[in-house]
């Protein structure tokens, strides 16, 4: 006699779900995973962060600057830029973090306005910002059927409460998407995560130029923010970049802005922070700017060497080293506080002359205002008596 038993059918995963197992959330998301390729993007294999220097630690020009009003360059900590215009004036700082809130992360970014603008201006703006280059943003699929999430999380506080807004723009396209966060409590730091929507139009080719850019809103005049904030991907309108506004620092004196653990990565959920070793995101940061200055606790190497050269005219010579970090572009260079001495005469450096370099060799033509250099002598370039010198090449976006 033949016994046929019948089971009902059931879902595995369901079952798997309902299992009282400490998974934690994370491991939850890898159960509920679809594919392989969703699995590999919850574990981040690879490096995963779209920002260089998202923790600040990297920051060769300084760690300190006042009186910063109209202006649109870098500072302190590499690859962050900011834009003021008609907005106050401001101090920029690289400010120690020691806060349980703010696990992992020890240096911070900090604006405080110094000097608050009386009134803002229809076109007033105040933007931190870090410019992503192309060659960094092929793996969003940005402009295909299968673009990817962008999902953007850090750590942030200010003395103003309030809503403030976080734009990704699309340089190339000339397309953003702006979303709102808010600050709940004045000088708390308080986590975010913001999740942008796939674009599927305006295609994003290899190139060592701008890609993205992710702009923090700190100041609007209506210019900026008197449209609607839609948080889609669209065709740029000046006046939904910071829709709705934001908290204006600016507008106050001594208010404060600070910033850290920043990180922009695919997919629509905010995973742990991308530690990378000092040498490796000091690497990353070499691309787009490097400075060579002497480095001692004790502020002593007021002699520190650069290297060497050959004298090719009385007043200067020339100059050429290979890089071991190939940079974005061919770098501008500038020193300070530098000389040359060929064994017998030392004499200022007063300009940098022509520049024959490439993104991996330095050809530069250093020149005094000496006229007493003996053609064909080697010399030596190095500090001019003082711990402030310094050689820097750049290449930013």
């Amino acid at each position: 006699m033949t016994v046929r038993v019948e089971k009902p059918a059931f879902n595995l995963r369901d079952k798997l779900t309902q299992l009282d197992k400490p998974v934690g959330v994370h491991g939850s998301q890898i159960l509920k995973s679809e594919t392989p390729q969703d699995t590999f993007k919850l574990v981040g294999a690879g490096r995963k962060n779209i920002i260089i220097n998202g923790d600040m630690r990297i920051a060769q020009r300084s760690t300190n600057v006042t009186n910063i009003s109209v202006t649109d360059t870098y500072y302190t900590a590499d690859r962050w830029k900011l834009w003021i215009g008609n907005a106050g004036t401001f101090t920029n700082s690289i400010t120690t973090v020691d806060d349980v809130r703010v696990p992992g992360f020890r240096q911070g970014f900090k604006y405080e306005c110094t000097s608050a603008v009386g009134s803002l201006g229809s076109s007033s703006s105040m933007l931190f910002t870090q410019n992503v280059e192309r060659h960094n943003t092929l793996h969003l699929k940005k402009g295909y059927p299968d673009a990817e999430y962008i999902t953007v999380s850090f750590y942030v506080k200010s003395s103003i409460t309030g809503k403030y807004v976080l734009e990704i723009y699309d340089n190339v396209n000339n397309r953003h998407c702006s979303k709102g966060y808010t600050i709940n409590r004045p000088n708390v730091w308080e986590y975010k995560t913001i999740t942008y929507p796939p674009d599927v139009t305006g295609r994003l080719h290899p190139a060592s130029t701008t890609g993205l850019s992710f702009y923090w809103w700190l100041v609007a005049g209506t210019t900026y923010s008197n449209g609607e904030l839609t948080e889609i991907w669209q065709s740029a309108v000046s006046n939904q970049r910071s829709g709705g506004g934001t908290a204006n620092i600016g507008l106050t004196s001594g208010a404060t802005w600070e910033i850290t653990g920043i990180q922009a990565e695919t997919g629509k959920v905010a995973t742990e922070f991308e530690y990378l070793d000092y040498e490796a995101q000091l690497a990353l940061c070499y691309r787009y700017y490097r400075r060579f200055s002497p480095y001692s606790p004790t502020g002593t190497d007021n002699y520190c060497g650069y290297g060497i050269g050959i004298i090719n005219q009385n007043f200067g010579g020339i100059w050429t080293f290979p890089l071991d970090i190939p940079m974005r572009d061919r770098p501008s260079i500038t020193q300070n506080n530098l000389r040359i001495y060929d064994g017998s005469t030392n004499a200022n450096i007063t300009a940098m002359n022509t520049n024959r370099s490439s993104q991996t060799s330095i050809w530069v033509e250093p020149a005094t205002s000496s006229s007493s250099f003996t053609t064909g002598r080697a010399f030596l370039i190095g500090g001019n008596n003082t711990a402030g010198g310094y050689v820097e090449l750049d290449a930013e976006l």
